[in-house]
Parts: C-alpha cells; structure tokens; sequence
C-alpha cells in the first residue's frame, strides 16, 4: 500500500519538477521564433556599423545602405518579417534599440539593452513623437528615426 502512495506523490510531483526546471533556463538563439531571429541580426548590424564607421547610426538606411554595401545584408533584412515595413532604430547610450514601426495585433517587438519586449504599437509612435520634439528643439534625447517607405 505505501509503495502505491509513494509512486501516485511520483507521478503528480514529477510533471510539476520537470516543468518548473524547463522554466528556470534561459532561451537559446533557437528558441526565439522567427521574427526575434530576424530582428537580432539588425541589431548586430547596427554594432558593426558602430563598429566599422565609429559612428552611432542616425537612421535604418544608414546602417542598410552600409550592410548591403559591404555584402553584409539584403535590403529585405531590415523589413520586419510581420508587418513588411522598415525597422526603426534608436541610438542610445546603452546601444542600439530597434523595433518594428506596426507590428502584429497593435503590438510592436523592441530590442533594447539585450532584451526582447513587446510593447503597444501606440508606445513605439510615441517614441518617434519624442525624438521629432528632441530633434526640433535640438535638445538631443533619443535618436529614434522612423521611415515611411511605400
């Protein structure tokens, strides 16, 4: 009798052990769907950009024209893999941040300071109304460049 209370605590203990460790661990490259895949390459092209001009980019098409250019990347590669439009991109003090400019189901994927998040596709316009303020006023504040590519 205790041997079959010992193996039912087993079999409802177990699942709970199994997912709890698959929880703790942190993603892989792989494990990021598509769309992360392809938005972490820009960011690496925007470092190599940094890298190779010794210059933080004001725009996408700075960073494309030079990735293109170098044989790098297609211009494609800098058009989100969800809503077809350009990436933005905004040049900080803690590095390059880029994000889809319309995303999916009014969300928008940014990757900032080497994190993904989603935010709403309100917030991502937002930051490109603050950085024309910033830029009109000469203020600084972020680079944040927004294309409108038809």
């Amino acid at each position: 009798m205790t041997r079959r209370v010992h193996l039912s605590i087993l079999f409802v203990i177990l699942p709970f052990t199994l997912t709890l460790g698959g929880c703790t661990r942190a993603p892989s490259p792989e494990d990021f769907d598509k769309e992360k895949r392809h938005l972490i390459n820009v960011v690496g092209l925007a470092a190599q950009y940094y890298t190779a001009t010794k210059k933080r980019p004001k725009s996408i098409e700075e960073v494309r024209d030079w990735a293109v250019k170098e044989g790098k990347a297609t211009e494609e590669d800098f058009n989100s893999t969800r809503d077809k439009q350009p990436y933005g991109i905004a040049a900080g003090a803690g590095g390059a941040t880029v994000f889809e400019q319309g995303g999916k189901n009014g969300r928008c994927y940014l990757y900032q300071a080497g994190a993904f998040r989603e935010v709403p596709q309100a917030q991502v316009a937002d930051m490109g109304k603050a950085n024309a303020k910033a830029m009109a006023g000469n203020r600084g504040g972020p680079a944040i460049r927004q294309t409108n590519n038809k």
